[in-house]
Parts: structure tokens; sequence; C-alpha cells
């Protein structure tokens, strides 16, 4: 999480201050911020499943504080779009765009499951998960 929002401090500051009007920053700011987006659109659907479940989640602040991270993340990232969208073409932006944040939303999902289930890293056991079979059961038994 620091890498990243020390290279968005980093393409923000060539963005705005050196004048560097390449579609890959942009495009990369952009990124950066959907996957900040992702992380927490995650946190607060999960908070508020646990609420409906019974667990009451709405009464931490950090319900609240990843809901206007998650706003501030999504405007800010179609305020770069915008931008880019007036300083590019439309067949340069949206294949860019889309490349930038599956990759973005991916390694942020992925990095944010590692931490809350650190077990899900193995393939056998997710496997297992999957087909809902425990390890070793055979379906000739």
């Amino acid at each position: 999480m620091i890498l990243e929002m020390l290279l968005f401090c980093f393409l923000l500051y060539l963005y705005k201050m050196r004048n560097v009007k390449h579609i890959v920053i942009v495009m990369l700011l952009v990124a950066l911020l959907a996957s900040l987006t992702v992380i927490s659109v995650k946190a607060v659907s999960g908070m508020i499943a646990e609420s409906i479940t019974g667990q009451l989640q709405l009464i931490y602040p950090i319900f609240y504080v990843m809901g206007v991270i998650m706003i501030v993340s999504c405007a800010f990232q179609i305020k770069f779009l915008n931008q880019a969208m007036k300083m590019f073409d439309a067949t340069e932006v949206v294949p860019i765009n889309f490349v930038f944040f599956t990759t973005s939303a991916i390694v942020a999902g992925r990095s944010h499951t590692d931490r809350v289930q650190p077990e899900a890293q193995t393939y056998g056991s997710l496997a297992a998960k999957l087909m809902c079979n425990r390890a070793g059961q055979s379906d000739d038994a």
C-alpha cells in the first residue's frame, strides 16, 4: 500500500508539476485509483454482508472511512479518465484503461485476499472448497 501511494504521488508530480502528459502516466493514475476503489468496495461490501448476517459493522468508524475512500477514489478516477479522454483518442484510452484497470483490480484483490485469508494461497485447498469435496474424497466410493 505504501509503494502504491509513493508511485501515485510520483506520477501525480510528473503529471501536474512537470507537465508530462503521456497516456501511460494518466492511465497509471487511473489504475492506481482503481485498485484503491476495489479494496474499499470489497471492505464496505464485506462489512454490509456481515451486518446483514447479524454482526453489526456499521458502528465501527472504519466502515465510514472506507466509504469515504471509496467515493473519493472513484470520483478522482473518473476525473483522470475524463482528462485522458480529452487529451487522447478513445481508441487509445479505452484499451489501455481496460488492461490497466483489470491488472490493478486483480493485484489489489489478490493482495487483500492474501492478507485476510492466507490459507487461500494453496491451490489444493481452494480447488477443494470450490468443488465442495473434502481432500482425498473420490466419486467412486
